[in-house]
């Protein structure tokens, strides 16, 4: 699984996505023009004795079914390995799984009224 979480962040990286974005979200809210921001951290934390464990920790056998399928055709990783890591996870999620903590942000601004706005 680590093989394909690697070959993941990469192939999101290539296509031009930010693996890192919540923790620039801040900033990019302000380079957009927007005022009064506030980032709130909101940590999403699983343990085993909740009743969706299963679901939530599931996500990453999830993406490894789905996603995985395109990494495949676009030659990121083999086939081997998609089903490896897909296999081995729900094997890790069943047997010894104990929790899982994701690391979520929330970023809010306003953005500033214009002349027209404030007229009414």
């Amino acid at each position: 699984m680590q093989t394909f979480y690697t070959a993941f962040l990469r192939w999101r990286a290539d296509a031009g996505m930010d693996n890192a974005i919540a923790d620039r979200l801040a900033e990019l809210c302000t380079q957009g023009g927007l005022g009064n921001i506030v980032a709130t951290p909101q940590p999403e934390v699983t343990q085993r004795t909740d009743p969706d464990f299963a679901v939530r920790l599931g996500l990453w056998a999830e993406v490894a079914a789905t996603r995985g399928h395109q990494m495949v055709a676009d030659g990121v990783i083999t086939e081997a390995q998609r089903a490896a890591a897909e296999m081995e996870y729900r094997a890790w999620l069943h047997d010894h799984a104990i929790s899982q903590h994701l690391y979520l942000v929330a970023v809010e601004g306003t953005r500033p009224q214009q002349a027209s706005e404030k007229l009414g």
